[in-house]
Parts: structure tokens; sequence; C-alpha cells
């Protein structure tokens, strides 16, 4: 009954129907719209773009302000803040000054 309801709610919202498949374990294939000329990850690199000035801003405000500050002030995960300061410093824009306690960042450029 839940199956055909899926099939028929994507039927009337224009997409592909789902496939289910059942041999041993039941999976699902649900298929999302793909608007014309977009490319999957486009919308990745520029919400990261914008993360990352986010970060600069608050380090801008408070440069020694910690990882986990950050994570909690843009609603990240520490771990994804932690990825973010990493490719900065790669990119040579974000320097540590200092131990993690009692350090300092500095933005470079």
């Amino acid at each position: 009954m839940g199956i055909n309801k899926m099939r028929k709610l994507a039927a009337a919202f224009g997409l592909k129907e789902p496939s289910f498949e059942a041999n041993g374990y039941f999976k699902a294939t649900f298929y999302r719209p793909v608007k014309s000329g977009e490319k999957f990850g486009v919308k990745f690199g520029e919400g990261s773009e914008k993360t990352s000035e986010k970060i600069i801003a608050l380090i801008q405000k408070n440069n020694t302000i910690s990882a986990r500050e950050i994570a909690k002030e843009i609603g990240l995960t520490h771990r994804a803040v932690e990825k973010q300061i990493s490719a900065l410093k790669n990119k040579g824009l974000l320097r540590r000054v200092g131990p993690d306690k009692g350090g300092r960042w500095e933005i470079i450029g």
C-alpha cells in the first residue's frame, strides 16, 4: 500500500518513478528533479564560500575565538569548522599564532 502511494506521489509531482528491490535487503531509490544546466555539487561550493566568509568575519571580531565557538555561532559541527579552517590555512588566508589555548588567529591578506 505504501509503495503504491509513493509511486503515485512521484508521478503527481512529475518525478521519475521510484524503484524498489528486495533480495535479502530492501532498497528504495528515489529521484529528484534536475533543473536544466544544474550540476551536482555546485551549490555545495557556493555554500562553502559563504561559510568561510562567516568564519573570517567572526575571527575579525574576536581573534581568540575557538573553533568550537565558531561552530556554535554559525550552526555547524566542530569538525566542519575545522575542515573550513584547514582550507583557509592551506589557501594562505589564515594563520594560528601561539598555542591552541591562549593563542590567536591572524588573517593574512
